[in-house]
């Protein structure tokens, strides 16, 4: 669980610590949590004050101030009341986060600036003002933060204001501009912020598919380690305590020697079986193997698994075709599964292991034991439900036929250096 969440953590960002806090509260209600954060941040905050000087700059050249028709006294007075309102609003931001404090300052900064814009289109004397490009930029900047009723009540309030002191100056033209643009400004408002509002929603569905996809694999992970684990190395220390079975103890044949002999033989099938729990754990890179060793050490695996049951093991077909640790751990645990399940719940007194390579890999398995129940093949949760499993990913066929009497179990793996992607890793990472 607290894997789960730092998952998460990692996913959004870490933010800032008060504002994270109160996002998670009342992000949805006042916009999009990013959008604040990055309005607020230092250098958009640097640049706003810095446009504005410019402005104020401009006006103090007589024919600039002559040609918008703003007085310098007007311009600094607007500036003054923009710049305490944003630094008012930045601060509140990066002391509580979204508070209502913040909501509030928030709302007051964008009723100077609509002011403050309306003040200048109306000091222009006509409606058909440049100012109107300043209106719409902060309707787009507004949109950011994503839909919310009552920033499009403020967006719409400036316009609707000005065109109703431009009617009762008998002035309706310039009153029916005002009203066009402040639709235009609501309408681009509320297309805009919807359109972020859907990409932030996009973005946090993209985050909960990222990590359900994290889970799935680390759930796929943890199974192919417990099949690994069962048909691989279980096998292995099944077929070793087969061979303590056979161990003669207080005979009067037995000498020193021989029991030296097995022991450190017994030995050596033990360090063999760590090295591969160390492959599973360690998952090592692949490195080339041949089908002659490897089919070596299958045949004494199958033959310590039988014990004192007969053996026939046969292999045909194109032995020098390329193998890697992946492919050769798959058909060790595939086929001594098989001779496991065979001598340990058949009770057979033969038991046939034949494989050919080629197009592919073809095994069959067939025992002469007393077989299995009619539905015990797709009713199993084991060995033979494990082998259909990792069979299945390695984009095989499995088949079990019943036979009378024993049991015959056919498996056919594609070739896997058709396909590149099976050849590095047949099994789910």
């Amino acid at each position: 669980m607290h894997e789960a969440h730092a998952d998460l953590r990692a996913l959004f960002g870490k933010g800032k610590a008060p504002a994270a806090r109160t996002e998670r509260k009342s992000g949805g209600l006042w916009g999009i949590p990013r959008a604040h954060s990055s309005q607020r941040s230092l250098l958009p905050v640097l640049g706003f004050f810095g446009l504005v000087l410019l402005f104020v700059a401009l006006t103090s050249v007589p024919a600039v101030a002559s040609l918008l028709g703003i007085r310098r006294s007007t311009a600094v007075t607007v500036a003054v009341a923009w710049f305490v309102c944003t630094a008012a609003a930045t601060v509140a931001y990066h002391l509580t986060g979204l508070s209502r404090l913040y909501r509030v300052l928030d709302a007051i900064e964008s009723l100077s600036l609509q002011a403050g814009v309306c003040l200048f289109v109306y000091r222009s004397g006509s409606a058909v003002s440049v100012f109107w490009l300043a209106y719409l930029g902060h309707a787009q900047l507004v949109a950011s933060v994503g839909f919310c009723a009552q920033n499009l009540a403020v967006i719409a309030l400036g316009p609707c204001s000005l065109a109703l002191f431009f009617g009762l100056n008998g002035d309706p033209a310039s009153a029916l501009i005002s009203l066009l643009i402040g639709a235009m400004g609501a309408l681009v408002y509320g297309t805009m912020a919807r359109m972020h509002s859907t990409l932030e929603a996009s973005r946090a569905r993209e985050a909960q598919l990222k990590h359900s996809l994290a889970r799935f694999r680390v759930a796929e992970e943890r199974s192919r380690i417990a099949r690994d684990l069962h048909d691989g190395i279980a096998g292995e220390l099944a077929a070793l305590a087969w061979r303590l079975r056979r161990i003669p103890v207080r005979s009067e044949g037995t000498t020193l020697d021989a029991a030296e002999s097995e022991v450190n033989h017994l030995e050596g099938r033990i360090r063999s079986v760590l090295e591969n729990l160390r492959r599973v754990v360690l998952d090592l890179r692949e490195e080339q193997h041949s089908w002659v060793d490897t089919l070596a050490a299958l045949r004494e695996r199958c033959h310590d698994l039988c014990g004192s049951r007969q053996l026939d093991f046969s292999v045909s077909g194109a032995l020098d075709e390329p193998l890697t640790e992946r492919i050769a751990e798959d058909v060790q645990c595939i086929i001594s599964e098989l001779v496991r399940n065979a001598t340990r719940h058949a009770s057979p007194r033969r038991v046939e292991v034949r494989i050919r390579i080629g197009d592919g890999v073809e095994v069959s398995v067939a025992d002469d034991g007393t077989g299995l129940p009619p539905d015990y093949a797709s009713h199993s949760s084991g060995g033979l439900a494990n082998l259909r499993t990792r069979i299945t990913r390695l984009g095989g066929e499995f088949e079990v036929q019943l036979r009378n009497p024993g049991t015959l179990v056919k498996v056919r793996l594609p070739a896997f250096t058709d396909d590149p992607e099976l050849l590095s890793d047949p099994r789910p990472t």
